[in-house]
């Protein structure tokens, strides 16, 4: 049985809380989610991208990319409250046995956070790389963002106390630990630091739809 190093999952459910459609909305001529089909092409083979939606638009999008979708993800895991850890699992479980392969680590892209740069990924695997501990991107948190029991609001902070967002950007995990620990995050976990504000960009409101077309 042959083993994949690195999978990059891209999930594109089609309905979100606060904006319709979310995934095919536009900056310029392309849509978010072709936006991130193109860069997980820069960094891998089409052969080890899978797609996983609930859409019949973005599905087709994806056969039109020839990227490995080989069917619409189940309502189960399409709900707003359905867990990405859970979308990721589904995908790998289809994948592996398709391709009658295992998986190594696992690489996150989200079509809602559309601006990134090889050099940034290439930051983040390096990082990884050192220990394979979870590794995610961040972005700097000024001390007026960081309010108690904000439930919206991911932070972490580091050694020194310094408190970051985490922004989406970028997620990358070894298989057994996603799986063993449900989650992107962990106990153990390294940080790659982003310090742009375009590729710290998080789309999940209009006016987050705004600042994006700003960089366009």
């Amino acid at each position: 049985m042959k083993t994949i190093d690195n999978l990059v999952i891209i999930p594109a459910r089609k309905n979100s809380k606060r904006i319709k459609d979310k995934n095919l909305i536009k900056l310029g001529k392309k849509s978010l989610v072709e936006i991130t089909l193109d860069f997980a092409l820069k960094i891998s083979d089409k052969n080890f991208i899978y797609l996983s939606t609930d859409s019949k638009k973005i599905k087709k999008i994806g056969e039109k990319y020839r990227i490995f979708c080989p069917g619409l993800r189940p309502a189960s895991l399409s709900k707003s409250n359905s867990k990405s850890v859970d979308v990721c699992i589904h995908a790998l479980k289809i994948f592996e046995s398709f391709n009658n392969c295992k998986v190594t680590n696992i690489i996150l892209l989200q079509p809602s956070s559309p601006f990134r740069s090889v050099n940034i990924y290439n930051k983040t695997l390096k990082i990884f790389d050192k220990n394979k501990k979870p590794t995610f991107t961040v972005s700097y948190l000024t001390a007026n963002k960081i309010i108690q029991n904000n439930k919206g609001l991911k932070f972490v902070s580091n050694s020194s106390k310094k408190f970051y967002q985490v922004n989406g950007n970028i997620y990358i995990i070894k298989k057994k630990d996603l799986k063993k620990q449900k989650s992107f995050f962990g106990k153990n976990f390294n940080i790659s630091i982003i310090k742009s504000k375009k590729f710290s960009i998080d789309i999940d409101t209009i006016y987050d739809v705004q600042k994006a077309k700003k960089f366009v």
